[in-house]
C-alpha cells in the first residue's frame, strides 16, 4: 500500500533484514527500495513505450533515479555513471520527468542516467509558431508547461479555431504562473486559490480558467499516467453572466459623434460598417476586396459565416460607401482593413480603438458587439418581422424552420437595411442641428 514519505519520515526508517519497498504516495509505480546494506534507493516501474513481450506486451522495467542522502551510497553500477543524492523533492522532480518521456515514446533506461538534472530546458523555438506566445521564455520537461504544450499541440487538431485560441489566451492570461511548477504540486486547494483570485479579477473567467486547466490534467491523466484532476469536485459559484448590453437612441447618437472623433480612420470605419450593416466585429474588421462581388447585377458583399455557408450583404448606404472607397484605396486587392482570420484572431488595433471609443464617448460597459444586439432590439420598432430581423442577423434557423423554410428573405432584408439605415441618418441629422 502506497506510504506518504516525507523527509522525517524517511529518515526516520530503520534499515531492514530483508529488501523492501515503499511505495510514495504521490509517485505511482514508483518509491524508495530500502537495502540490509542501507542504502535507500529511489526507483521508477514502468512498462517500455519501445521494448516488447513475445505475446506483444510491454516490458515492464524497473529504472533507479538516485539516492536518498539518509543511506549509505550505494555501489556503482557496471554500466553508466555514479547515481545522485535525490531530496524527496527531487526525486518527485525527477519522477515527472520521466512520465514525460514516457509519453513521448522514450524509454528512460536507453538514456542510462537519470536525476534531477536531467529535464531538457525546452526554448520556444522548438514549438510551432502558434504555439510558442504561450511560452516566452520555454519551460522544462516533466512541468506542468511542459504538459500544457502537450494538450495544445494535441487540441489543435480536435478543437474549433476559435475554441483553440480562447483556450490558449486564457492560459496566457491566468497560467502563466504555473509554467515551471510539477503537475503533483497542483492540488484542489491551489486550483481553488487560482480561481479566488481569477474571481475577484474577472468573474465571468472563472469556467474557462477550471475548464482549461481540468483539460491540461485529464491529458495527464491519459498521457502521462497522473492519477488525479485537481479540478475535480470543485464547484463554481458564479453565475454565468448575460451579456445584454445595448444603446438607446441617446447613446446612438453620442456613438455616431464619437466615431468622427477617433484616431484610427480604418476603426472608425469598421465600427460604421458593423452598426449600419449589423455584421458581427470580425466579419467587418477582415472584409477583403475579393469579398465583393457583383450578383444578378447587384453589388453584394460575400460573408463566410459561422454556419459555413456564405451570406450576402447588399452595399446599401455606409456600407457601400465604406467598402468601396476602402477597396478603391487599396487598389482592388486584399484586406480593405487588417489582415488577419476572423475566426482566430481579434484585431489589436480593434483593442485600442476600444478603449479610446469609451473614454470619448464616456458610455460605459460597451463593446463593439452590443452594436449587432442594439440593432436587433430596435428592428421590431421599425415594423420589421421577427423572422427578417434573425435573418438580418444571419442567425441559424431552428431545426426544423432550417430544413423546410429555406427562403432567404433577400429583398425583406434589404428594406430593413434601408429603415435602420434611415433611423440612423435622422439620429445623427438631429444631433447636428440641436449642435447647430
Amino acid at each position: 500500500m502506497p506510504s506518504k514519505l516525507t523527509e522525517k519520515k524517511i529518515r526516520g526508517l530503520s534499515r531492514p533484514r530483508t529488501q523492501i519497498d515503499i511505495l510514495h504516495e504521490k509517485t505511482p509505480a514508483a518509491g524508495l527500495r530500502l537495502a540490509p546494506s542501507g542504502s535507500r534507493i529511489w526507483f521508477y516501474m514502468y512498462r517500455s513505450p519501445t521494448d516488447r513481450e513475445p505475446n506483444g506486451a510491454a516490458k515492464q522495467r524497473r529504472v533507479y533515479l538516485g539516492y536518498h542522502p539518509s543511506g549509505r551510497r550505494p555501489r556503482r553500477p557496471t554500466q553508466g555513471p555514479d547515481l545522485p543524492a535525490l531530496s524527496i523533492e527531487e526525486f518527485e522532480r525527477a519522477y515527472d520527468i520521466l512520465r514525460g518521456k514516457l509519453a513521448s515514446g522514450i524509454d528512460p533506461r536507453a538514456e542510462k542516467e537519470v536525476s534531477a538534472e536531467v529535464a531538457r530546458y525546452l526554448t520556444p523555438e522548438t514549438l510551432p509558431s502558434w504555439l510558442r506566445g504561450l511560452f516566452p521564455a520555454g519551460y522544462k520537461e516533466g512541468t506542468f508547461g511542459a504538459l500544457m504544450a502537450e494538450y495544445f499541440l494535441q487540441a489543435q487538431a480536435k478543437l474549433r479555431p476559435r475554441s483553440l485560441q480562447g483556450y490558449m489566451q486564457t492560459a496566457k492570461t491566468h497560467l502563466g504562473g504555473w509554467i515551471a511548477i510539477r503537475p503533483s504540486e497542483i492540488t484542489d486547494q491551489v486550483v481553488r486559490s487560482l480561481l479566488s483570485k481569477v474571481e475577484a479579477r474577472a468573474p465571468q473567467m472563472v469556467r474557462p480558467v477550471k475548464k482549461v486547466v481540468s483539460n491540461v490534467f485529464e491529458c495527464g491523466r491519459a498521457h502521462w499516467h497522473l492519477t488525479i484532476n485537481p479540478t475535480r469536485g470543485i464547484q463554481v459559484r458564479v453565475k454565468k453572466g448575460k451579456r445584454d448590453r445595448w444603446l438607446s437612441d441617446t447613446e446612438l447618437v453620442t456613438t455616431l459623434a464619437t466615431f468622427d472623433q477617433l484616431s484610427d480612420r480604418k476603426a472608425a470605419d469598421v465600427y460604421l460598417l458593423i452598426v449600419a450593416s449589423l455584421c458581427r466585429p470580425g466579419e467587418a474588421a477582415y472584409v477583403r476586396a475579393e469579398d465583393l462581388l457583383r450578383l444578378n447585377g447587384e453589388r453584394v458583399w460575400r460573408i463566410r459565416a459561422k454556419n459555413g455557408r456564405d451570406f450576402l450583404i447588399p452595399l446599401l448606404g455606409p456600407i457601400g460607401e465604406i467598402l468601396n472607397r476602402r477597396c478603391l484605396e487599396v487598389g482592388g486587392k486584399g484586406p480593405l482593413f487588417w489582415a488577419g482570420n476572423r475566426t482566430k484572431d481579434y484585431p489589436p488595433e480593434l483593442k485600442g480603438a476600444n478603449a479610446e471609443f469609451r473614454v470619448l464617448s464616456e458610455l460605459k460597459n460597451v463593446r463593439p458587439h452590443d452594436w449587432r444586439r442594439t440593432g436587433r432590439t430596435h428592428l421590431p420598432a421599425l415594423g420589421v418581422t421577427e423572422a427578417v430581423s434573425e435573418a438580418l442577423l444571419n442567425h441559424s434557423k431552428a431545426e426544423i424552420e432550417g430544413t423546410y423554410n429555406l427562403y432567404e428573405y433577400w429583398e425583406e432584408r434589404k428594406e430593413a437595411l434601408r429603415r435602420w439605415q434611415e433611423k440612423l441618418s435622422q439620429l445623427q441629422s438631429g444631433a447636428l442641428e440641436s449642435a447647430a
